[in-house]
């Protein structure tokens, strides 16, 4: 037997103890944790005739916090696309890993949870976006519930080795060449280069710096029907408040490059020091300086100091198959979003 709680974003305070409790179970990840989730708050929109958000805390019958669901709900379909069902809050913007929170997967709990809400808001859909392939979860969804739809997103993580020169051997000849070739370009144009792994920069610079990568990488990976449907589906899906981590994130931090003292790169990254590991976020290249790989050179940079300071075990590089995540040795992961009813 279970009790069910339900606090809206303005209580989730009310949820501190129980949330930093459950955040420390081995399945969550920086964006499980309750500093980001209470950041979110500020961008999950107000309730209204079509949705609403809310916070169920399940607890035992001993008063134990089993889980806590931050659930969007949408209680009728509203512009053709936005479909009736439940979602996870911190769908369409930076928590590149969504789940529900818990310490130890308790599926008894799950499937209590999700029959009351069938009940309550006498929903049947689900559609959970971005859940790690490995997490209980998922694989609780898949043998119990019947799946419409799984769409597969690569991501890239980096586990950090024992050894610098053990991580040398496993990066390709390739890979070893291109960082030797963007060393040799600096030396011989005669400028120097310089790391900072926590700094804090001109975060308006930084704005400009990832605006600009952003818009040149969609120029070159969109196709003109692509672009059409892109145009399509904002005009018709809900769109979530906008926000950029390194302004909102009061715990983020940043990798930096310098070249002859101007900032060319920078990684905004999450320090998860729970399950000892980083998550990058936002990530911003000089055009200027392109051509020198500062971007690559400054992850090589932190990865080899990682592994001598020993901090954090996994270097998370999150969404995404950006070619420079293989060249430093990234290996993939994958997440799932998945549409299921019950």
């Amino acid at each position: 037997m279970y009790i069910i709680s339900v606090f809206h974003k303005e209580e989730v305070l009310k949820l501190q103890d129980e949330w930093l409790f459950l955040e420390k179970g081995t399945e969550m990840t920086y964006f499980q944790s309750f500093h980001w989730n209470q950041m979110l708050t500020e961008f999950t929109p107000c309730d209204n005739e079509f949705c609403e958000a809310i916070y169920c805390l399940v607890r035992d019958r001993e008063g134990r916090a089993i889980l806590i669901a931050p659930l969007w709900i949408i209680k009728s379909t509203f512009r053709v696309l936005n479909k009736k069902g439940v979602y996870l809050i911190g769908r369409q913007g930076w928590s590149d890993y969504l789940n529900l929170i818990y310490r130890d997967f308790d599926p008894q709990a799950v499937s209590f949870l999700f029959q009351w809400i069938k009940n309550t808001f006498h929903l049947r859909l689900f559609f959970f976006e971005q859940l790690k392939e490995t997490n209980s979860l998922y694989r609780y969804i898949v043998n119990t519930c019947k799946v419409n739809k799984n769409i597969t997103t690569k991501c890239v993580h980096l586990p950090l080795l024992a050894s610098v020169e053990e991580y040398h051997k496993t990066l390709s000849k390739n890979s070893r060449q291109n960082l030797r070739t963007a060393y040799n370009r600096l030396q011989k144009d005669r400028h120097s280069i310089t790391f900072d792994f926590d700094d804090k920069p001109d975060l308006e610079l930084c704005k400009q710096m990832r605006a600009c990568r952003l818009a040149k990488r969609n120029d070159k990976n969109y196709s003109i029907l692509d672009k059409f449907k892109k145009y399509i589906k904002d005009k018709f899906v809900f769109k979530f408040p906008s926000y950029l981590p390194f302004y909102e994130d009061k715990q983020s931090h940043f990798l930096t490059a310098y070249i002859d003292g101007e900032l060319c790169a920078f990684f905004c990254y999450g320090l998860d020091n729970k399950h000892e590991e980083i998550v990058l976020m936002a990530v911003g290249i000089s055009e200027k300086y392109a051509k020198y790989s500062p971007g690559v050179l400054l992850l090589y940079e932190y990865i080899k100091h990682q592994i001598v300071e020993r901090d954090i075990k996994t270097i998370d590089m999150t969404r995404g198959d950006e070619k420079y995540k293989y060249v430093l040795g990234g290996i993939n992961h994958f997440i799932q979003t998945i549409n299921f009813e019950l």
